[in-house]
């Protein structure tokens, strides 16, 4: 698999023992609201808006 991917191998290992960041996880948590709010707009609201709304509902 290592060949297969050009790593090495302990960069691989050491990719498995580590966890997700935090802005990881946030923004995976957030990639369930944007696109449901965004199609609730009938898909018009641009990035800001988005932003507006979900820091209303407190996201």
């Amino acid at each position: 698999m290592c060949r297969w991917d050009k790593m090495f191998k302990s960069g691989y290992y050491s990719r498995l023992e580590r966890t997700n960041s935090g802005r990881t996880m946030r923004r995976k948590e957030l990639a369930v609201f944007v696109p449901a709010e965004s199609e609730s707009s009938d898909g018009v609201c641009e990035g800001r808006s988005i932003a507006a709304v979900l820091e209303r509902q407190g996201v």
